[in-house]
């Protein structure tokens, strides 16, 4: 169903998508219709991101621990793939990390990296 709400301060045309699991989980997405046939996601979960489909993006959230980053950004690099972008928004132990790469990464990277264990969520998400 479909509710108006105030979304704060987000573009006029914005949406916000709660996916309601039946395990009971929920997880939410806002996003913007941003003219020229163009969407940005400026929200997954109450963390605020980009994502505009311009480059192939991982999306992890992981409890704050040392050597993620250099996982992530050692796996890529050990197999000749560019990083465009890598962000981490840190909310209380909880960390997320974003990298835009900028070409799609082989599907065996990507399932060794989103079935690490130590990832409470993880997408990969490709784009056209």
């Amino acid at each position: 169903s479909f509710v108006r709400h105030d979304l704060g301060k987000v573009h006029p045309n914005s949406v916000k998508v709660i996916f309601k699991y039946p395990n009971g989980n929920q997880s939410a997405i806002v996003g913007s219709s941003i003219g020229g046939g163009n969407i940005v996601i400026v929200e997954i979960d109450g963390i605020p991101i980009t994502y505009t489909d311009e480059f192939p993006t991982l999306i992890l959230k992981y409890s704050e621990q040392k050597g993620i980053i250099h996982y992530v950004s050692g796996l890529l690099s050990d197999n000749d793939y560019n990083i465009e972008t890598m962000r981490t928004i840190k909310r209380d132990d909880v960390v997320t990390l974003i990298t835009e790469t900028t070409e799609e990464v082989d599907g065996k990277i990507i399932d060794e990296i989103v079935n690490d264990d130590r990832f409470t969520f993880a997408k990969y998400i490709i784009g056209e």
